[in-house]
């Protein structure tokens, strides 16, 4: 039995939207294929502890909550798409909300004004983040047990097959036909699986994809679309379908970050990190052989190189320098009246941030050990002001300034803001420049000044990307400048001049396939090995020259936040008796009982339970009231549990086991089978 629309209402919202979508949507690459996938299942692991070899045979009774999907809950979802079966074991990401984070909803006034409508606190319970792994279905069974068992994931077992980020918007009800709703990407084997929802794959579309879209699954679960990366065309596929003439030869395409046009991020004399010497890297004509094992060693002359010598070829694949314990860059995320008018409200645009930053943090946690953990988020209302106002000059539609002067102007903005605990800012706009579609300052982390230079430029700890299909792949790009990365070195030129990361000690071109590239193409899902030793070795300090990473902070740790102080923020803090939001709270004089925040639900808060233990995020290990489970021996991993066993939600037949036909295995209950 089908609960869901057909594939075809999909294909006639695609006819009807393709000239509107278009219009706010930035560079992409068309896509070949598409589908809906169908969600067969949904499972919460059991949130006490199972051991392996229990010797439980009796059933528990559920909780009255044990069907509904919490924040702190790990799961597995078994999804279908392109005549495929995946396996996504997930659990919960506790680095991305900061226990004081905040939201603040503005508005327009009379005046022209930009001021605070409304405040409020950005609960961890009310954000369901996870990441994890994608296993094999003959193993399946077995990481169920152990995720049973609490047991951390080996990400190296052959049986894993890639990655998984998703945000859950809405778990969906199986007695009513209504599927589950989330958003994110997973990894299959090197290929990158995106799933967004309807609403924002029209929002985004390709003028090409009505065109070039393939039915492959029909009346499933329609509120969503499945698409890869290696269904995007390449650039000569795109020209051909635009056309109707097939290329000779490659088709040029435009960068896709406006990184390489500033002064700071180019010249050595403003930002120490280009200053480094290194042994420089040869010209084709330097090593004859060269010639022949890479047709990419040529000079670039298009670029002028400032005297960069950088190129960080020696510390391909190092990591020292990166840090040896988890940590969190505390991030602001700000959005514009662009970016917010193309997701259609204030609430669409934080869901869509929070789903593009849980994305991109997990690829940062594996990649550095250095989560990335929102503490503000400020979102414009959408309709952009006629005259900008001077405290929000960022704040203003496309046709009055660049990509590039948004940067400087959101910059400014930032140094305003002064020491908020925060490492980074991060600007989501709906103004992409040209082919531009992200711009930031290099090495700027941990800088909250405001520093103008001879060009007219203001440098902070700033980024700016704009809303795309790929959304997360910018914030990860333009978060990695910040963190010091330069580009990938690309075809169009490969001296030491201008400084490149190279694919390796002797191989100059990494063809667009990591994150760093400059110019957008599929397969941009890591950073090369390049990139890591880039990034590692700045943080360590190279001659001189060093990345600033003292404000990161232990993710085993609280922080005491500074810059947060004020009536009606949610926060007890010195001189305050209470403050539940409301400023009429605000009124005492004795000192708080503890400096540490632990979020606490709202009332009435849907499907949150409040009767429950939460899982401790890994802001609060060593908070007040902290226990590590005894339930586990040898484990303390700061987690409270309550005893709520399994539940399933099926909203389609479930997937053949080599082994087994019914795949909800009772043991998972009951104890082992003999």
């Amino acid at each position: 039995m089908s609960f869901f629309r057909p594939f075809n209402a999909l294909v006639v919202l695609l006819t009807l939207w393709s000239t509107i979508a278009y219009a706010h949507a930035p560079v992409s690459r068309p896509l070949k294929r598409l589908a809906n996938p169908s969600t067969l299942s949904l499972e919460i692991i059991p949130r006490a502890p199972i051991p392996l070899e229990s010797s439980a045979h009796r059933r528990r009774l559920p909780s009255p909550h044990a069907n509904t999907l919490r924040y702190d809950d790990s799961f597995r979802l078994i999804i279908s798409a392109f005549d495929e079966t995946f396996f996504l074991h997930l659990r919960p990401n506790d680095d991305l909300i900061h226990p004081n984070a905040r939201i603040n909803y503005y508005a327009t006034g009379p005046d022209g004004r930009s001021y605070i409508r409304h405040s409020e606190p950005l609960f961890r319970e009310s954000v369901r983040a996870y990441h994890g792994e994608v296993v094999a279905a003959d193993h399946s069974y077995t990481r169920m047990r152990e995720d049973a068992a609490h047991i951390v994931p080996d990400r190296t077992h052959p049986a894993h097959l890639g990655w998984a980020r998703l945000m859950v918007h809405d778990q969906g009800n199986a007695d009513a036909g209504l599927a589950p709703e989330f958003e994110g990407a997973f990894s299959v084997n090197g290929d990158v699986y995106h799933i967004i929802t309807q609403h924002n794959y029209l929002r985004t579309k390709h003028e090409l994809d009505t065109e070039n879209v393939e039915v492959v699954d029909v009346g499933l679960d329609s509120n969503l679309v499945i698409y890869r990366e290696s269904d995007m065309m390449t650039p000569e596929e795109e020209e051909l379908a635009r056309t109707g003439v097939r290329p000779e030869g490659k088709v040029a395409v435009g960068h896709g970050c406006g990184h390489d046009r500033l002064h700071y991020n180019t010249d050595p004399s403003q930002n120490p990190l280009l200053a480094k010497a290194s042994p420089a890297m040869s010209r084709w004509y330097d090593n004859p052989l060269g010639l022949f094992g890479n047709g990419s060693l040529f000079p670039r002359d298009d670029i002028p190189s400032n005297g960069m010598t950088e190129n960080f070829r020696d510390f391909i694949g190092q990591t020292t320098g990166c840090p040896t314990s988890p940590k969190i860059a505390l991030m602001g995320v700000a959005a514009d009246c662009e970016y917010v008018t193309s997701l259609g409200s204030q609430e669409n645009a934080t869901r869509q941030m929070l789903t593009s930053f849980n994305t991109a943090s997990t690829l940062y946690k594996n990649t550095f050990n250095v989560s990335l953990g929102i503490l503000h988020l400020a979102v414009q209302q959408p309709g952009c002001p006629s005259t900008p106002d001077s405290n929000v000059p960022w704040n203003v539609a496309c046709g009055n300034v660049t990509l590039e002067q948004r940067l400087s102007l959101f910059s400014q903005w930032r140094g305003s803001q002064g020491n908020d605990s925060t490492a980074l800012w991060h600007l989501m706009s709906g103004c992409p420049t040209g082919t531009e579609v992200g711009i930031a300052w290099l090495g700027t982390l941990c800088n909250q000044q405001a520093s103008p230079n001879q060009q007219g430029e203001t440098v902070s700890g700033t980024a700016v990307s704009t809303s795309g299909r790929t959304e997360w792949q910018v914030v990860a790009h333009e978060t990695g400048h910040n963190f010091g990365a330069i580009h990938d070195c690309t075809s169009d030129g490969c001296v030491t001049s201008p400084a490149c990361c190279p694919l390796s000690a002797s191989a100059c071109d990494a063809n667009s396939q990591f994150l760093m590239s400059p110019v957008a193409q599929t397969g941009e899902n890591a950073f090369s090995q390049c990139s890591i030793g880039n990034v590692c070795t700045s943080m360590r300090g190279i001659q001189g020259a060093q990345t600033d990473t003292s404000c990161l902070i232990d993710a085993n740790t609280n922080i005491q936040l500074v810059g947060l102080q004020m009536c009606g923020n949610g926060i007890v803090e010195q001189g305050e008796d209470c403050d539940p939001a409301v400023r009429r709270c605000c009124v005492g004089r004795r000192p708080p009982t503890t400096t540490t925040f632990v979020a606490t639900t709202p009332p009435g808060m849907s499907g949150v339970p409040t009767q429950h233990h939460r899982r401790l995020s890994s802001y609060d290990r060593h908070a007040p009231g902290y226990i590590s489970s005894p339930n586990v021996p040898g484990r303390g991993n700061g987690v409270m549990y309550s005893p709520v066993p399994q539940q399933q939600m099926q909203w389609g037949p479930p997937p053949q086991h080599p082994t087994r036909t019914n795949w909800v295995d009772e043991s998972l209950y009951n104890g082992p089978r003999h």
